[in-house]
């Protein structure tokens, strides 16, 4: 042994020594063996071995045996909870202090008996392998099972040799109606049945969906997926085959038939549960008004206008039914978000090949009034708040959403040097909102067809806020103009073309005003006026049936005080230095982007799953003021980021004031990297291991703060990593989680001392390394 790792050695404290002993014997208290007879044997993993063409993951679900389940990887913790809480001998009397201490109960509700090692399990998993192995096309597939085994532990092997796949050759249709011939053979380049495709059910499955599909949008009304089957032919060549698709005979010749609309009914008050009581004499008390070649029924006078149902409808009388319409005038109806249920029903006239379409739609109240009492995080500051809102759903009769909210906060920054043993409310806010939404695009030129294709929303908002902080009080005056869309179901986008705040800060704190005056930072706390405009694109790309990996991609783009520098040199304002004035407050001018990506990896255990984030900010301050304005600029710490320190502690860069009384730490540059794999424990526990890295830069030359700058060469070497873990709450309809981050990098420290586990004197549980964060949902 070195003299270096002796001397590493002795810096361990005895409270290190006693944790790592007594987690050993916790863990070691109980053998995952413990249950397991001398003739048996514990699955402890499973193998696939030999595919070439397939993935492990496509065979997992179909072998009948698993192991025991595994926490964060390795850990068989609903196991080891069933080992302690049972015995090998049930005869054994029970242990007073487990049962004192629940454990035999704890042993029945989240405990998992282990799993032993069954042949005729193994002979059924191999079927149910092969089976699959033919649906995907591996007709002479050969599958072999081996056992290696230890200390009653075994890992069972599946070798499986694919063997070669049989391939379409060709593709015949044998349709006898015409008509649906011509549909099908229009849209064959849409057909997933190609030349040299695999003869997969999957595909197969799926072709007779698409199928389907299409002929609900030329008016089959009755047709569905059954009434398609196929013929395959391997018997002329080896491994290849000829496909016939056929179309069932039925004695029911509606089946085959198009359908047209004849009247469409639109209910604007329906209510499901009087409906039912007595369905005939409820439909007759509705009043009925035409409008448009269009039926409105309803029995009060309904606050949502006939125009802006009949426009968010894709319907029309005469036109052959299409199932695409159908959803589409779904998803139009339900974002005016002023309905909580809507149905659509059809009604087929005998002796006829038409159908009335029944919309039946179920308001919301109104007028809608909310009184919340909530706990607060903002970026790691815990607090409490209440909330006053208001929200009418139809404000002029045409789905305009208005809300109003008067809120009040009280929060706890954290102090860099806690004068009292409690924590105390040290900042207060008090805030109103407003909001006036339009279901439509306010433009002053036609967009039917963009409309049509989208859902657009327009909205005014306003918020004023004031907030008392220990180091300083502002107040920001807010107004905005801009638009909403969704299309695909996968992008979101937000413009706001017009975005103008008012920053007022007062009472700034002497001690701080001292360590900001004649610095780049002053500027960033005189009042001033923001006029922007600004672009949110998010693109997310959900799991789905058949795949386990997802993303999503935030990037914003905001650029301010264009216009009105434009404005100030035309009429050659009025000047305070070099920077022009606008009702008296100098203005900002700068640009700034985001980009935040996220990939959501889901482990063959569905409840599990890693999680990956990168993100970029950048800020860039130019023309009338030098300094971008506090905020607006980028921050690292908290909840929401590098957990292991509190928010706005970190940088920029190696910047560190030992004299600060407050976290008040920002600037132009971000990066930050994550990695969190999140397990399922029981019941609504959820566990996670985290490692963040990041920090946050001064890309201002202005910026004189020591270490702050970024230079390309160096900045690599200023990024803060931690690690911790986590127990997060599932609610459903919210997540409360605790996050307990550790620092293991801080660029703080001098260059031969930033990796802190080598430090002398590091505890990683003491409260100058680590951080408790609490949170609302996750972290990203």
């Amino acid at each position: 042994m070195n003299l270096k790792y002796q001397q590493y050695l002795l810096r361990i404290k005895y409270q290190y020594i006693i944790l790592i002993f007594f987690s050993g014997f916790i863990l070691n208290s109980c053998n995952t063996t413990k249950l397991v007879r001398n003739n048996e044997l514990l699955l402890k993993k499973t193998k696939i071995e030999g595919l070439k063409h397939l993935s492990s993951d496509e065979i997992t679900p179909y072998i009948k045996q698993k192991p025991n389940r595994t926490t964060a990887f390795v850990f068989p913790f609903h196991l080891w909870i069933y080992n302690i809480s049972h015995e090998i001998d049930s005869k054994k009397k029970p242990k007073k202090w487990k049962k004192w201490l629940g454990i035999y109960k704890m042993g029945e509700i989240i405990g998992e008996p282990p799993v032993i090692l069954d042949s005729l399990s193994t002979q059924k998993s191999k079927q149910r392998i092969q089976q699959f192995l033919k649906n995907k096309g591996y007709y002479f597939s050969e599958i072999t099972d081996s056992v290696s085994q230890k200390n009653k532990k075994a890992t069972l092997i599946y070798n499986i040799k694919e063997g070669k796949a049989y391939k379409i050759s060709t593709v015949q249709y044998q349709i006898t109606n015409p008509l649906i011939k011509k549909y099908i053979l229009q849209d064959s380049s849409r057909s997933l049945l190609k030349k040299g495709t695999l003869l997969d059910v999957d595909i197969l499955q799926k072709e007779r969906e698409r199928i389907t599909l299409l002929l609900k949008t030329y008016g089959y009304f009755k047709f569905s997926k059954e009434f398609i089957y196929f013929n395959i032919d391997t018997a002329f060549k080896k491994n290849s085959a000829k496909l016939y698709l056929n179309f069932a005979e039925t004695a029911d010749s509606s089946i085959y038939k198009q359908y047209r609309i004849n009247n469409i009914y639109y209910y604007q008050d329906f209510e499901p549960k009087e409906y039912l009581k007595d369905k005939k004499q409820y439909l007759t008390n509705f009043d009925t008004v035409l409008y448009k070649n269009n039926y409105f029924l309803s029995k009060k006078e309904a606050f949502i206008n006939k125009k802006i149902i009949k426009n968010s409808s894709y319907l029309k009388k005469e036109a052959l039914y299409n199932s695409k319409d159908i959803n589409n005038t779904f998803r139009k109806l339900s974002s005016l978000r002023t309905f909580k249920l809507i149905n659509i029903r059809y009604n087929e006239l005998s002796d006829s090949s038409k159908i009335n379409v029944l919309v039946q739609m179920t308001p919301f109240n109104k007028h809608n009034y909310t009184v919340e009492v909530e706990g607060t995080n903002s970026s790691g500051n815990l607090g409490a708040g209440g909330r006053i809102s208001y929200q009418h759903k139809s404000l002029f009769g045409g789905a305009e959403i208005l809300n109003i909210s008067l809120y009040g906060r009280l929060e706890t920054q954290h102090n860099f040097v806690q004068e009292q043993n409690n924590i105390s409310f040290n900042t207060q806010e008090i805030g109103l909102t407003a909001s006036l939404h339009f279901p439509r695009f306010l433009v002053p030129f036609k967009a039917d067809r963009f409309i049509k294709k989208n859902i657009p929303r327009t909205a005014l908002e306003f918020d004023v806020n004031y907030k008392d902080r220990p180091e300083y009080a502002r107040s920001i005056y807010n107004g905005s103009f801009g638009y909403y869309w969704k299309n695909q179901n996968t992008f979101f986008h937000q413009l706001k073309i017009l975005d103008i705040s008012a920053i007022k800060v007062f009472n700034l704190d002497p001690d701080y005003y001292h360590l900001i005056k004649n610095t780049y930072l002053e500027k960033s706390f005189e009042n001033h006026l923001v006029e922007a405009i600004n672009y949110r694109l998010l693109y997310t790309k959900k799991e789905n049936s058949h795949k386990r990996n997802y993303f999503s991609l935030m990037t914003f783009f905001e650029s301010a005080g264009n216009l009105l520098q434009k404005y100030s040199q035309i009429v050659n304002a009025q000047k305070e230095g070099d920077s022009y004035l606008f009702l008296n407050n100098i203005f900002s001018q700068y640009w700034k982007t985001e980009i935040d990506f996220r990939f959501y990896h889901i482990l063959p255990r569905k409840t599990d799953k890693l999680v990956y984030r990168a993100y970029m900010g950048i800020a860039i301050p130019y023309g009338n003021v030098n300094a971008m304005p506090y905020v607006k600029q980028f921050f690292a710490g908290g909840a929401n980021s590098l957990r292991a320190w509190p928010v706005r502690s970190l940088g920029p860069g190696t910047f560190f004031n030992p004299d600060r009384k407050y976290y008040n730490e920002a600037s132009d540059f971000k990066l930050e990297a994550n990695i969190e794999y999140r397990f399922k424990l029981f019941w609504l526990m959820e566990g996670a291991l985290f490692l963040d890295a990041g920090n946050i830069w001064a890309i201002n030359k202005n910026d004189l703060r020591p270490g702050a700058q970024l230079y390309l060469d160096s900045f690599y070497k200023q990024i803060a990593i931690g690690t911790g873990f986590g127990l997060r709450f599932d609610f459903s309809f919210f997540i409360f989680r605790f996050d307990y981050g550790i620092r293991l990098r801080d660029p703080k420290e001098q260059a031969h001392e930033r990796w802190l586990p080598s430090k002398e004197g590091y505890n990683p549980f003491s409260q100058s390394y680590s951080m408790l964060n609490f949170g609302i949902g996750y972290p990203f």
